[in-house]
């Protein structure tokens, strides 16, 4: 798996693309209103790994 950089957060996949792109097409609307939001919702569910990425685990965005 390729590791990408947006900014200064560094994320590495750790499924497919293809199972990326499906949970994200599959999110509601309002969890696609920002990149942080999608960003964030990969992460919680463990899709990629974040390095540079900091958030509240409480925070509602």
């Amino acid at each position: 798996m390729k590791e990408v950089r947006l900014g200064d957060v560094q994320f590495t996949p750790r499924v497919s693309e293809e199972i990326i792109d499906q949970f994200i097409r599959d999110l509601p609307e309002h969890k696609k209103e920002s990149l942080y939001e999608i960003m964030k919702q990969l992460s919680d569910h463990d899709l990629i790994e974040l390095q540079g990425f900091k958030y509240s685990q409480d925070e509602d965005c």
